[in-house]
Parts: structure tokens; C-alpha cells; sequence
């Protein structure tokens, strides 16, 4: 094995910490609480999706470097790469999903008027005007 470059080096280090931290975030929400709160689910999924990522990324990078033959392990690689392409799936999917059901920021809610109608800002104007 020769020395490694230094992308190589930064590959094995950021996979590493990138698989480890999510897992024991993971592991730390799952085994200190009874019951875990909707934000706390999200984070424990979020978890789980980034460590499986880094993980995948981390065993596909260990196959190069080790410079094992494409008759190596691969069902081992092919089961790597599903994992890391259907987690970050899933992943951005569940994140639009979550950001979809965050409520507006006040610039966006419409106001209503005293009969309980929406109204936006040039209405409002309008009425004002009005009255």
C-alpha cells in the first residue's frame, strides 16, 4: 500500500467522523430518553440517514484505497452504494417535507380583517383607505 495523498487522508478522516457523530447522537437520544418529542424523532432520523450515508461513503472510500479488485466485495459496495443513494433520498425528501409543514414567518401569513376574511397587504390598504 503506498502512502496516501492528502484528499485520500481527508476522505477517511471526514467519512469517519461523519459516519461516528450522527451514530452516537443517535445512540445518546434513543438510550437517555423514554419518550422522544417530534423534534427529537426528526433529529434521531436525520441521525440515522447521515450515518448510514457517511458509513456507505466510508466502506466504498476503504474499497479504493485498499485497492481491492471490482471482484472484491461487491455485493458488500453494491449494498454501500444503495444504502448512501436511498438515504440521501429520503433524507432531502423528509426535509422538504419538514420544511413544508413549518408554520409561515410573519412577512408570508396573511391578516385577517374583522369579519374574519384573509386579507393581504394591498387590501388592507385599501379598507384603510375605506374607513
Amino acid at each position: 500500500m503506498s502512502p496516501l495523498d492528502p484528499l485520500e487522508i481527508l476522505q477517511v478522516i471526514g467519512y469517519s467522523i461523519g459516519a461516528l457523530l450522527p451514530l452516537w447522537m443517535l445512540f445518546q437520544l434513543v438510550t437517555h430518553r423514554s419518550k422522544l418529542t417530534n423534534i427529537e424523532r426528526l433529529l434521531a432520523l436525520l441521525a440515522l440517514t447521515m450515518g448510514g450515508w457517511h458509513t456507505s461513503n466510508l466502506v466504498v472510500t476503504l474499497h479504493g484505497l485498499f485497492d481491492l479488485g471490482p471482484d472484491t466485495w461487491t455485493t458488500l459496495l453494491r449494498f454501500a452504494d444503495t444504502v448512501a443513494a436511498e438515504l440521501a433520498g429520503a433524507a432531502s425528501a423528509h426535509e422538504a417535507g419538514a420544511i413544508g409543514a413549518l408554520p409561515p414567518s410573519p412577512s408570508q401569513s396573511a391578516h385577517r380583517s374583522a369579519d374574519g376574511r384573509r386579507e393581504g397587504h394591498g387590501e388592507r390598504a385599501g379598507n384603510a383607505a375605506m374607513n
